[in-house]
């Protein structure tokens, strides 16, 4: 079988993800939000996947809080120590769980 594409760190049951459009941002189900989204391990996500598709991540799940900058100057000139990705366009996006404070 062939290594989950998904990065380690969000290979965690907490996290969820909704298939993305080919070359588009747009999700491919209309209820994501809701109840059409996978853990990272889903055979219908490794298949989206592995037939060229792409992924989002829930912000919301798991108290994962993801900071999209549209700013290319300002992504390149922040250094978080967190997980980051830098997009296919060169900006980042930074990924912070968020402790639940009470």
């Amino acid at each position: 079988m062939t290594e989950n594409p998904i990065p380690q760190r969000l290979q965690q049951d907490v996290f969820r993800f909704a298939k993305i459009r080919k070359g588009a941002k747009k999700p491919l189900e209309p209820r994501w939000q809701l109840d059409v989204n996978y853990k990272f391990d889903s055979p219908e996500l490794l298949s989206h996947i592995a037939a060229g598709g792409n992924v989002g991540i829930l912000g919301w799940k798991g108290n994962l809080v993801i900071i999209d900058l549209d700013d290319k100057d300002l992504s390149d000139s922040l250094d978080f120590d967190t997980f980051t990705i830098k997009t296919h366009s060169g900006k980042k996006h930074f990924y912070f769980i968020i402790e639940n404070e009470e």
